[in-house]
This record gives C-alpha cells, sequence and structure tokens, in this order.
C-alpha cells in the first residue's frame, strides 16, 4: 500500500495487495518539513487502518524528519489505532540540528515532557551514519541521534543503537536508507525476535 499526504493533510490510499503477512506500507509526505502537519496525518492514517482495513499492529520505520514524526507521534497514544511492536529510527536529530541542537533545544525538550507516554512494551532499533569517522551522516550528528537514549531509558522494553560506519556512499544522510547491510541489520530487528 502506498498513502500520499498532500500538503493540506488529504490521504490518497492506493492499495495493491491485502494487507496480510508483512505487508509494507510506504508513506510519503509531501509536507515532509512539516512535523506538527506530519504527526496528524499519521494520526489520520493509523486511524484509518485501524478502521478501514483491520490493521491492528504494525512496527515503524522512519528516516530523518519522518522518523521524529514517529516518534513524536508515539509519545501521543490513541485508541482505535495500530499497536506499534517495532520502531526503527534512522538518522534521525533527537538533539537537533545546526544552532538548534542539544538537550535544551525547544525540539528535544518537547520530546523529554512526554516520554513517559511511551508504550511500555516498544522495543527500538536506532541507527545513525557515521561517514569517514567525522562523527556524522553529513546532516545529522552521531551525538544527535544517539540522543533518543535519554528519552527511552526506562521508558520502553529494549532499545538498542548501532552507529553505521562508512563512506558517502553506505553512511551518509541520503544513502544509509541503501545501504544493503542496513537492511539486513532492520530484518533482523523486525522479524528475527
Amino acid at each position: 500500500m502506498t498513502i500520499r499526504v498532500d500538503k493540506a493533510g488529504n490521504l490518497d490510499v492506493h492499495q495493491y495487495r491485502d494487507l496480510k503477512n508483512n505487508p509494507l506500507i510506504l508513506v510519503l509526505l509531501k509536507d515532509n518539513k512539516n512535523p506538527i502537519g506530519g504527526q496528524k496525518a499519521l494520526s489520520d492514517i493509523m486511524k484509518r487502518l485501524y478502521k478501514d482495513y483491520g490493521v491492528r499492529r504494525v512496527n515503524f520505520i522512519g528516516h530523518s524528519m519522518g522518523g521524529g514524526i514517529m516518534f513524536r507521534y508515539l509519545e501521543q497514544p490513541q485508541a482505535k489505532t495500530p499497536k506499534v511492536m517495532k520502531f526503527v529510527s534512522l538518522s534521525v536529530p533527537y538533539l537537533g540540528f545546526g544552532k538548534y541542537m542539544g538537550a535544551n533545544s525547544p525540539y528535544f525538550q518537547d520530546m523529554v515532557k512526554n516520554k513517559d507516554k511511551l508504550p511500555k512494551d516498544l522495543r527500538i532499533l536506532n541507527m545513525v551514519g557515521n561517514v569517514n569517522g567525522r562523527n556524522s551522516d553529513t546532516q545529522v550528528t552521531v551525538h544527535s541521534a544517539l540522543g533518543l537514549k535519554t528519552l527511552t531509558d526506562g521508558q520502553i522494553k529494549h532499545y538498542q543503537a548501532k552507529v553505521i560506519p562508512g563512506n558517502f556512499w553506505t553512511a551518509s544522510h541520503f544513502m544509509i536508507h541503501e545501504n544493503p547491510n542496513v537492511d539486513k541489520i532492520i530484518a533482523e530487528f523486525l522479524w528475527g525476535q
């Protein structure tokens, strides 16, 4: 299934097969730099999957701002939505970026306020690239991505982090999700446990 969300928040759903046996549901946000709109869209999508398609459990994989939107969704539980079992966070700047980076950033502090609402049985795999040993994936620092640990300590069932070393083609922000080794790690996390 592919769900496209336009800038107004309207959903365009295309179902290609039934949603049994680990289907892939790709969500594409036209306005992917708008965390508030993205959160609302994700909430609408989850309600629709539950009501119209009978989906009761899901796993999330979110890259960059999409992962941030997913994490903030997880901090605001809602009734009659699929239960999120596992979350793969890929290159998400939890501590912010640029001049807005750090534990005191408003973005991070907003997440700190709601961390106790995370699902207690949630399992998280947090991954970020480290291009040429520079402690960054060229967009998100390793430090910022690993800030997720602070938000999950004592709140969820399982947290693990992996820093992926490599060059621009294997570990950069825009290429890490094309890395077959990353795909293997994700598959093992989602279906191997």
